[in-house]
Order: C-alpha cells, then structure tokens, then sequence
C-alpha cells in the first residue's frame, strides 16, 4: 500500500551485490511498477526494516541475502553472489548500478507498470489472442493494405490469404499492449473473429477455401489427385533417369529422390548431397518433372531451395523448428511429413511454424506412425485425411512406401489413402529394388507403379462421381 511518486510499491528486485573495483554506485529499487531511487548504498541500509517486514527478510545488504527461514545447512560464509551459490528463489531484490536512472528512461509510470513488471514476473506475456481479420468480399486492395500496415504498426505480424470469395488477415505475434480488433472499424473488414485454435493460418477459420499449391507449375490439391514417384535416394544419372522416364511414361507429374538421407544408421547410405540434386536437375529439364527433395538442415536447405521445386521436411525434422522457420523463410513450397508419434495437433502446429514466417504454401503428408504392431515398418493412420480437410484448408498427400515398409503393402494402402480423400500419393519406385541403396523393400517397380497410377485415377474419379459405378467395379475386377 506504500506508494512513491504514484508508484504502487509492490516487489523488491534482488539482482546483485556491490563491485568494490566499480565507482561510486547508486541503488536503485524496483518495486512493481516504481522505481525508487537512492542516492548511495549506505542509504539503502535504511530501508532493511522496511523491506524485512514486507518481505519476510530477516536481513538485506549489499553482499549478503538470507531468508528468515533458510535451513542452517544451507548457510553460506561467501558473498551471495559472485563467490557462492545464491541461494534465492524470489523476483525480489535490490540493484546497483553506477548511473541514474529517471523514470523517463523506462517510460511512463502506466507503460512500466504494465508491461516490464508484467514481463518480468511472469516472461513474455502474449497479449494477443488468436485472431482473424475478415474483409468484405469487395475489400479493395488499399483497404487490406492498410489493415496490413495497423497491425504492424502494433508491432505485429499480419498475413493477408486470398480466398476464392474475400482476403482473410492472420494476426500472430506478441507483447502488444494495444489490441488488433479497433481494425473492425476500417473500411472493407466485415468482422473480427477470435480463432479457436492454436494454429491461427492452417485453420479453416482462417481460410475456407482449399489451398492450391503450385510445384514447379504442378498444382497439388483442389479437384485432381497428384501421383508423386522416384527412388527413397539419387543413386547415379543413370539410375534416375531410368526412372524418371518411367514415372513420366505412368502419368506421373513430379519426381520425388533423396539427395540427402537421414538414416537410422550412421553406417547407411547417406545420399549424394549437391551432386544428387545437380543430377534431379537435369532430369527435371529432361523430362519436365518438378522436384520434390529433403532439405535435413540449415545447410542443405539453402541448396535444396536452389536446386529443388518443393521442400520436403522429413518426418524426423518435423519438430525442428529451427529448421521449420528457415523453410518458412524460403518461397518455396514444403512438403511437411508427420512425425512418428505426432498428433494432428502437433502436426498442424508444425506447418504453422511455416505459415508464420511467410510461405503458405505447405502440403501436409502422412507416412505412417510408430505403434506397437510389427507387421509393417510403421501404421497408416488414415483417418488424419479426413481430419486435415476438416480443419485446414492444406492439402494432404499419403506415403504408403514409409508407412507400410513392404512391396506388397503399398498399392493396397494407396488405393485406400485416395479413396479417404487424400490429395496425392508420394510413391517410392526403383527399376531394381533388391540393387537400391536404400529402401529398396519398400519400392514399386515401374510397371507396378504404372498400375498403381491407373487404379487410383479410377478410384479417385468414383469418389468424385465422375463415372458410373458399376463400369468401375467392372474395370478394377478386371
């Protein structure tokens, strides 16, 4: 209840004794949202009675801090800080410093209270909950431009996503003390909505809309299904181009191949590196298939954008967020796989790493999870399709060849991941799988390949109604 200056004084920063090689020193005491200014340490002795009785203190000078409870074993002969263990567990203390401090330098006596008192006690505070800006349909470009600019200027991050009908604004960031909703009142935003989740851009709220990824002039979502085929790793020239042919001869229309392989094993085949993706590069001029390659980390990621049309992030990255704000970095689309034991929450906030750096063209992939059963390398969980087009507007291809890790697994299993609704397939194919250097269980020969193709264009075209039933019951029987 002691005030200063119209200052509540409501806590005491415990920072630091004095430096006897430093000059004269002036303390400083923090108490909530005040700053009480001592011209001298031996001032500050004045206050212990004080400070003892609001805190509990049995004692407070400048080398020594005890707590009125401490165990005696836990007693110290040294200097709190500096010499021996500080023995503290509070936000309360006492400052030295050698210049003044006014209260000007820390802003008004509202913006200290509310901010830097808050921050401290309880680190960085988001201010902002989740929210969506939605414009009018007619909004004009200045209009969104200058909802743009407000929330920036609110130290903010706003991402305008064009829908078929209107332009949806993200809000993400923190530490705002003043909130984005006064935008209601700008010309074109029809309404400002709180997001019910914790992932802001992937949301459906966000965007209603399917998102339609454009690989290399490919587009991956929308109506079509999107066959993806090549080897788990770029082997030699020969090798993929071999295949390449035979993805492009299949109806194919993007080319996947490892030039960097995480293994299990530090003994396994590791990839190529940059020879691999210069490799991937002629074929792609070659036969006009788009690349779709792993990018493991900051380094191969930098090449990987050079040399690649799509970003994969594999499976054991999806969680490195490091990694993820990099390729959100890029202009790029990335290819997110699901961890091995990521919930669709989990996975959902991961491709939010990458909307909040920018790039929102992400394509969701689920290739199987860790489970107790040991029939197959990993278990398709089929039921994240239908879910990610319930809550996201991104699509989602399905990886058979890693989520079932065995030849006779992958068609069954990518027939069902189309029929589920999923937005393309990602097809391990190698024209001699007992010679590949990685994987090679799991591949599809290119005749198996060219067969997988037509059955699930089929599929695909009766789930869409687009032809009768009975003719295609006829067809796959045959």
């Amino acid at each position: 209840g002691h005030r200063r200056g119209g200052g509540r004084l409501s806590g005491l920063l415990l920072r630091s004794g004095p430096d006897p090689d430093r000059g004269s020193q002036r303390l400083r005491l923090l108490l909530g949202g005040s700053l009480l200014r001592l011209p001298s340490v031996e001032d500050a002795r004045g206050t212990e009675t004080l400070f003892g009785d609001l805190l509990g203190f049995r004692h407070v000078d400048e080398v020594r801090i005890d707590l009125q409870l401490l165990p005696v074993d836990q007693g110290d002969e040294g200097p709190a800080v500096g010499h021996g263990p500080l023995r503290l567990c509070l936000i309360a203390g006492a400052v030295l410093e050698d210049d003044d401090v006014d209260r000007e330098s820390v802003g008004s006596d509202e913006g200290y209270e509310g901010q830097h008192s808050e921050q401290f006690l309880h680190g960085s505070v988001d201010y902002t909950p989740p929210m969506l800006v939605v414009m009018e349909a007619g909004a004009r470009p200045e209009q969104i431009e200058a909802v743009v600019k407000h929330i920036e200027k609110l130290g903010l991050k706003a991402h305008a996503i064009p829908g078929a009908n209107r332009t949806a604004i993200g809000v993400t960031g923190s530490q705002s003390l003043k909130s984005p909703a006064i935008v209601e009142n700008f010309p074109g935003v029809k309404e400002v909505i709180q997001v019910s989740n914790s992932y802001k851009l992937v949301s459906r709220e966000a965007k209603p809309d399917d998102t339609i990824v454009s690989v290399g002039g490919v587009d991956v979502g929308g109506s079509g299904v999107i066959a993806v085929g090549g080897p788990c790793a770029v082997e030699s020239l020969d090798q993929t181009r071999a295949i390449a042919e035979q993805i492009k001869r299949a109806g194919g229309q993007l080319y996947r191949g490892g030039a960097y392989k995480p293994r299990t094993s530090p003994y396994s085949f590791q990839g190529m590196g940059e020879a691999g993706l210069e490799i991937m590069a002629r074929v792609r001029e070659e036969f006009d298939l788009p690349i779709v390659t792993e990018a493991i980390d900051e380094e191969s990621l930098k090449l990987v954008e050079q040399y690649a049309d799509c970003i994969q992030i594999g499976a054991r990255n999806m969680q490195n967020f490091s990694l993820l704000k990099y390729a959100g970095q890029t202009r790029k689309p990335v290819l997110l796989k699901r961890g091995l034991s990521a919930t669709l929450d989990e996975f959902l906030l991961a491709a939010e790493y990458i909307m909040a750096e920018g790039n929102y063209d992400v394509i969701l992939c689920e290739r199987g999870i860790r489970t107790f059963a040991d029939h197959a390398r990993n278990t398709m969980d089929l039921s994240i399709v239908p879910a990610v087009h319930r809550m996201t507007h991104l699509p989602i291809l399905v990886d058979p060849s890693h989520g079932t890790g065995h030849n006779y697994l992958v068609n069954p299993l990518a027939r069902a991941g189309v029929a589920v609704g999923a937005d393309g397939l990602l097809i391990e194919v190698h024209p001699c799988p007992e010679e590949a250097l990685c994987d090679g269980a799991q591949a599809l020969t290119p005749g198996q390949y060219l067969e997988l193709v037509q059955q699930v264009n089929t599929i695909h075209a009766l789930v869409r109604d687009e032809i009768d039933p009975a003719s295609t019951a006829s067809e796959l029987a045959a």
